[in-house]
């Protein structure tokens, strides 16, 4: 994921990284927040699994700072 990022910083214009992650995902999103990932919202019924809605968060990397 840093290497990622590392190329998205090189490329003229690209300012921002969003993204968003399950609710489940709980992994993840530490990973995300670890490298400096902000959240900025939350989709309460993004997708349904058996029935039941699962939330995801919307995160945003500021390439800028």
């Amino acid at each position: 994921m840093q290497h990622a990022i590392d190329i998205a910083r090189a490329w003229p214009g690209v300012e921002v990284i969003n993204l968003a992650v399950l609710d489940l995902s709980i992994p993840a999103r530490e990973l995300y927040k670890s490298l400096g990932f902000n959240h900025w919202g939350t989709e309460p019924d993004s997708i349904r699994y058996q029935g039941q809605p699962i939330p995801s968060h919307h995160l945003i990397l500021n390439l800028t700072d």
